[in-house]
């Protein structure tokens, strides 16, 4: 009898680890398959979050060079026949530097290099200036770095200390 009852038990064990056999099997083949999709849609959508990422970049760059765009805009006047913005400027930036300023001849306007956006030309201007070589680099400082485009083309010195006879060529930009 105690046979018997050790058969049964032993029996309904070895049932179970059969079903269990027979059950997992199968299964872990669908676990592999289930891990392997898992595995692609975590790399898809670690690369989806680097494209948003890329994308945000390309945004804030896009965004940052308009505002670039319309700062430089900003730094050219009108068009090329309107010269009464930069003789202003260049008699403020004279004032305000305490330059000698003795006289002012726009040239002749001159194309600048060819630009896809934009037909720029160079007014260029002639200054005649009587000072010291200190107000000289305070009034090169300013007119290049004021609200518009303005460079020192040329510069001839000549004369004796303390002032100094100054003939300069400096540009701007118009459309």
């Amino acid at each position: 009898m105690a046979k018997k009852f050790l058969i049964m038990p032993l029996a309904l064990a070895v049932f179970i680890l059969a079903d269990a056999l027979l059950v997992l099997v199968p299964q872990a083949g669908s676990f592999g398959k289930i891990a392997a999709k898992y595995r692609d849609i975590s790399k898809k959508l670690q690369e989806l979050q680097v494209g948003i990422l890329s994308r945000s970049r390309r945004m804030k760059a896009k965004k940052t060079l308009k505002e670039e765009v319309a700062f430089l805009e900003k730094k050219i006047p009108g068009p090329k026949s309107d010269l009464g913005p930069y003789l202003s400027l260049i008699s403020r930036v004279a004032k305000k530097t305490h330059i000698g300023l003795v006289s002012i001849d726009p040239l002749s306007s001159q194309k600048a290099p060819k630009n896809k956006y934009y037909k720029l030309f160079y007014l260029p201007f002639k200054l005649v200036i009587r000072d010291t070589y200190h107000n000289l680099g305070r009034f090169i400082n300013a007119l290049e770095n004021s609200s518009w485009f303005l460079e020192v083309k040329e510069i001839k010195i000549s004369g004796s200390y303390p002032k100094n006879n100054i003939e300069m060529v400096v540009c701007g930009l118009a459309r």
